[in-house]
This record gives structure tokens, sequence and C-alpha cells, in this order.
């Protein structure tokens, strides 16, 4: 997957990128999930659930369109579409090299719930809360 590649992660499989990246159909009729497209192709998406909390559950966009607006655009289309659901914050875990654009946004990091990373366990996927108001 090119956005292992580009973080440094070690090469997925075909078999553990899907179980990993795959948003399963429930959760796209269950819950808000967005694409980014340009020009007819997803270039990223996010989701959003309330199932202990407001929490942004992915966010994710292709290495290719990374450091060129578009999370910026995102991240504001999310905060949108949250504040519309009448949340006041937000949580989320984070990947470990998403940190600077999470903290670039205004996301505040909540060092006591530091996690290991799933998908590279010698890096700490950091927790973070976006105050909506």
């Amino acid at each position: 997957m090119s956005s292992n590649a580009y973080y440094k992660y070690r090469s997925l499989t075909d078999v553990e990128a899907r179980k990993v990246f795959t948003v399963p159909r429930k959760r796209i009729t269950d819950e808000i999930v967005v694409t980014a497209t340009l020009q007819g192709d997803i270039i990223g998406f996010f989701s959003l659930v309330n199932y202990n909390g407001p929490e942004l559950y992915d966010f994710f966009l292709a290495p290719d369109f990374i450091g060129k607006g578009y999370g910026k655009i995102m991240f504001y289309e999310m905060k949108k579409m949250a504040r519309n659901q009448g949340w006041k914050k937000l949580e989320w875990q984070s990947d470990p090299f998403a940190r600077g654009f999470y903290l670039k946004m205004g996301a505040i990091e909540v060092p006591d719930k530091i996690e290991i990373c799933p998908l590279n366990p010698k890096f700490q996927s950091p927790r973070f809360e976006y105050y909506l108001e």
C-alpha cells in the first residue's frame, strides 16, 4: 500500500490491507462516511461515529495528495458535519505520522491515552481531542 510506504511502515499484503482499510457496508449505512474526490477519483475519506462519544474514526488521504491542502479541506468539512450533529467535542486515535497535521489543525494531544500503533508496534498512536465550539 502506498500509504504504508509513505509513512515507512512495513508493506502490507493485500489480505492484510483489506482487513485494516476496508470499511464494511454496515459502517457506511450506520455512520457518517464521506469520500473526498478529485476529477471523479476517490483521494481520501473520513468517518464519524458516536458509540461511546463522538469520534473521528477514520481520516485518510492518499499520499500523492498530502501537503497540497486537501487534508485541510477534508478536516474543515469533517468539523462542519460534526457540528451539524450537535457535537461539542471529537476524540480519535491517530497514526503517529499524522500528529503534526492534527496539531496544526488545532487538535489537542491527550498524552495519557497513547496506544501502540497496530501497523507498527514500535510506534505509539497518539490520542487527540478537538473542541468544536
